[in-house]
């Protein structure tokens, strides 16, 4: 099921980091990309990162930066824990992008300590 930005992000901070892709289920893509971030599950976890998938539509009319942008196809978002965008790709993104972009995170280095 796929759900609004706003609707993920709860409050201006959140528990959690969001990886959110967008995109039509069946589109090869979103496939490759769930299935690359479901391998490194447990290195997600330990980061506090959370998966959800998310429309097209849906992203059109819960778009953190509404403007002047085309249609959304496909796109990888990676939401900080301070609801910032910290990544957004129009192709798929490799989990140790992510998570060596997380490691570098002030919010994460804190964690670590």
């Amino acid at each position: 099921m796929a759900l609004g930005l706003m609707t993920l992000m709860g409050a201006t901070q959140s528990p959690s980091r969001l990886v959110i892709v967008v995109g039509q289920p069946n589109d090869p893509r979103v496939i490759q990309q769930h299935a690359t971030l479901d391998q490194d599950a447990a290195a997600l976890r330990e980061r506090d990162v959370v998966v959800r998938g998310m429309t097209p539509e849906a992203a059109q009319h819960e778009w953190p930066d509404p403007g002047d942008k085309p249609e959304v196809i496909f796109e990888v978002l990676l939401i900080g824990k301070d609801g910032g965008v910290k990544l957004r790709r129009t192709t798929p993104v490799a989990s140790s992008e992510i998570t060596r972009l997380i490691d570098t995170m002030p919010m994460r280095q804190r964690e670590m300590k």
